[in-house]
């Protein structure tokens, strides 16, 4: 159980506590990115607005849920299956909903009785091409976090299939978009 490791987390040596507070779980991939989102919206709104990243044991596909005081990000059951590169790639695109919708946080209750429509998908899915590009640039020399780069065109492709496997009805729009703004 994840608060199992918090136990007793004051009394374990400094080595011991770095240790568990420094691991980053797949719930929690971009964790810097979500603060920084976070800090965006307190700056824009002036008010505190938390990003929770949970996992589904009963669904079949990942969402985001919007509330008055935060937002969940619910990434798919089977999440533990799913390679580690397209699991920040899906959490990538829930955050682009989130982006794309900051100026409606208001009214959470809007954003729950709509669904996103197509040009929002295929808005979020090039924010997450994006943003994880920007990432794998930043970490393409760090040996640790290797399995988190593409190179050579590798995400473009890995998005393509993605895509055309799990949301085939705006695959074709999202390459064509992407093809205008990818580097």
């Amino acid at each position: 159980m994840i608060l199992d490791k918090y136990k007793n987390l004051s009394t374990k040596s400094p080595k011991e506590a770095a240790d568990i507070v420094g691991e980053v779980e797949k719930r929690n991939y971009l964790a810097h990115t979500i603060r920084d989102i976070e800090l965006a919206i307190l700056r824009t709104q002036s008010r505190h607005y938390h990003i929770i990243t949970c996992t589904a044991a009963n669904s079949q596909k990942s969402k985001i849920l919007f509330f008055d005081n935060c937002c969940e990000i619910w990434l798919t059951c089977d999440y533990e299956e799913i390679n580690e590169r397209d699991i920040r790639l899906i959490l990538a695109h829930e955050l682009g909903h989130l982006v794309f919708n900051i100026d409606k946080l208001k009214n959470p209750e809007i954003l729950q009785k709509t669904a996103g429509s197509d040009e929002e998908e295929i808005k979020a899915w090039v924010f997450a091409y994006h943003l994880i590009y920007k990432k794998s640039v930043e970490h393409q020399n760090d040996t640790q976090k290797k399995k988190f780069i593409y190179r050579n065109g590798e995400l473009k492709q890995s998005l393509e299939s993605y895509l055309k496997k799990h949301k085939p009805e705006i695959s074709d729009a999202v390459i064509k978009s992407l093809s205008t703004s990818a580097p």
